[in-house]
């Protein structure tokens, strides 16, 4: 979808009668789901029965023509088809040829099948979150599905690039497994700088303090960020500027964490979100952030999206009601000046 909103023509092949499982998926609209719905934008579809020979033949067919085929089949399926790089290669040498699965086409549980949450529990993204002395929990979104898709499209604009310097295709083999563990990064750097497996401390970050989501006396969240310069602005916000002057570095604040935290949450949640808000702007903390959820990310001003609202829909789909300015869905966060590389349609019927 991130390709097809950036000007590319893409075909996505689903299965006759039912096509795609994430069709029937909740919430339902007036015929597909808004989980479809969301992430099939800008596409086109047709069937394939990949069984048939008229099916084969239409997938060489249009393998010919292609600058890139993408699948996610079962290592070995569509070799058994004829359908593999070896034999679309030999059709179009300029065929980039993208394999996307759980584990790789290669290594021991190359036939081994699984789903975003399988992915993000084998990868360490679960083992990283959730509160403080608590079990590992699943991040609000299919983390594993979405930065696939992230991966495999820049895997697909790094081999375009390649083809234009070689004039061949390629063949890209993406485990969806191999995407979580990229994601670790700080976390692997802690563990192999100090061979410490890192530890749930909840929104706090393991190597800056103050970094964490407090509690407001009116019940609702804001979450502060602030590095050495907007220490002492934060410390005035909230009162205790004499009390900062002992933790003038992050290292310092870092190495008496719970101190720390437990003097901000007790100031913090003396003050309605509000208050809070209106004295870290008056104190110009810049790196300090407070969000409101939800609810409040759908309308934040002057963001990449903001006055770009799109819900095309289908008529299968029927309407999706939205108000003035709100987001029904992400859309792609690019802009283009002069002129616009993106293009949004709705989703195939």
């Amino acid at each position: 979808m991130i390709l097809a909103e950036l000007g590319a023509r893409v075909i996505k092949v689903e299965q006759p009668g039912t096509g795609d499982e994430t069709r029937s998926f909740e919430p339902q609209l007036a015929r597909d789901s808004a989980y479809y719905f969301v992430c099939n934008r800008s596409k086109e579809s047709i069937t394939i029965n990949l069984r048939s020979d008229d099916g084969r033949k239409l997938v060489r067919e249009l393998a010919q023509k292609a600058d890139v085929l993408l699948e996610n089949f079962p290592v070995g399926t569509l070799g058994r088809n004829g359908l593999d790089f070896a034999a679309l290669s030999a059709l179009n040498p300029r065929l980039i040829y993208v394999s996307c699965t759980g584990f790789g086409q290669t290594g021991p549980y190359r036939n081994k099948k699984g789903y975003d949450t399988v992915f993000q529990a084998m990868g360490g993204i679960m083992s990283l979150t959730g509160e403080r002395g608590g079990g590992p929990v699943k991040p609000g979104l299919p983390v594993a599905d979405l930065t696939s898709g992230l991966w495999v499209a820049i895997a697909i604009l790094a081999a375009l690039a390649g083809r234009e310097r070689t004039g061949k295709g390629c063949l890209v083999d993406f485990s969806m497994l191999d995407g979580q563990v990229a994601l670790l990064t700080l976390a692997a750097a802690r563990y192999f700088a100090l061979g410490e497996v890192p530890p749930r401390l909840g929104t706090e970050h393991p190597g800056r303090v103050p970094s964490a989501s407090f509690r407001c006396r009116d019940g609702k969240y804001a979450h502060i960020t602030a590095s050495d310069q907007h220490w002492t602005p934060l410390c005035q916000a909230l009162g205790v500027e004499q009390w900062g002057v002992a933790f003038p570095d992050n290292a310092a604040r870092v190495e008496r964490r719970d101190e720390v935290m437990a003097k901000l949450t007790e100031r913090i949640s003396a003050m309605t979100r509000a208050e809070l808000i209106a004295k870290l702007d008056a104190a110009s903390t810049t790196r300090t952030c407070a969000r409101g959820g939800w609810s409040a990310a759908s309308t934040i001003p002057g963001s990449a999206n903001s006055g770009r609202s799109r819900c095309p829909t289908s008529s299968s789909a029927g309407t999706i009601p939205r108000s003035a300015g709100r987001r029904c869905s992400g859309s792609t966060p690019t802009r283009c000046s002069p002129s616009s590389a993106t293009r949004r349609s709705a989703s195939p019927s």
